[in-house]
């Protein structure tokens, strides 16, 4: 009964280990125009009056991180830390909070990090946004407008936009099951998009989609969107929003 109580209590000293060892690491930060975020870290970035990053996580030793030439890079760290059997371990979650003055122009995300974006769109800018590896994002366009975006997608990855967002020009590569979703307040002037491999596409405030679907691939459209040179092969197809 004894080994059966220090095993009960080694396993929940296990799971409350990370509350008791988590911690928030602050800089500050210049302006960031290249952001990479990898290593299934949960993030957020803001747009206010400083440039401040925020990391929360056990240990500074959990967290890599680079800035460079104004390109940021943030992931975590592979820990074994095993004491007793597999249930005796820290956490090594990291979570980073990014306010900036001005949104980065790129985008980099992988291996799983996940976030949002919000409130960054308020002057025109320009985004260009890859995601890959099951990582995803959520952007609330707050009554903004991005002049150009540029997007590319992969193996599993989804991007959501939200809230209203005016967009002038959209260029879209999708593939391997990837997911892209704009709602209906986010308008779209002209959108070249090209997907494949089973991913799928939702621009229901595009105005005018032009592009490609193929290898099961399927983009949704406004009924009063103007198609323009839009092909479907190898089961891709096109449907209404």
């Amino acid at each position: 009964m004894e080994t059966q109580n220090l095993i009960f209590l080694l396993g929940v000293g296990a799971f409350c280990t990370p509350l008791l060892f988590a911690e928030t690491y602050s800089y500050e930060i210049e302006g960031v125009e290249s952001l990479d975020i990898h290593s299934g870290v949960e993030f957020t970035v803001q747009c206010g009056d400083v440039n401040k990053l925020e990391i929360y996580a056990d240990s500074e030793d959990d967290v890599k991180m680079s800035f460079n030439n104004k390109k940021l890079k943030i992931g975590r760290k592979s820990r074994n830390a095993w004491l007793f059997f597999p249930l005796w371990r820290r956490s090594n979650d990291v979570t980073a909070n990014l306010m900036l003055k001005n949104p980065p122009q790129y985008i980099e995300l992988g291996s799983g990090s996940e976030g949002k974006m919000g409130n960054c769109f308020k002057k025109q800018a320009s985004l260009n946004l890859s995601t890959s590896s099951g990582s995803s994002i959520e952007i609330d366009g707050g009554s903004g407008s991005i002049t150009e975006l540029e997007v590319r997608m992969s193996s599993g990855s989804e991007i959501e936009l939200k809230g209203t967002l005016h967009i002038n020009h959209l260029t879209l590569r999708a593939s391997s099951g990837s997911d892209f979703e704009a709602d209906d307040k986010v308008v779209i002037e002209a959108s070249e998009v090209r997907v494949s491999s089973g991913a799928t596409i939702e621009i229901c405030g595009a105005l005018a989609v032009s592009g490609k679907a193929s290898s099961g691939g399927y983009i949704g459209v406004a009924e009063n969107s103007i198609i323009t040179d839009f092909t479907t092969r190898s089961g891709g197809g096109r449907h209404k929003c």
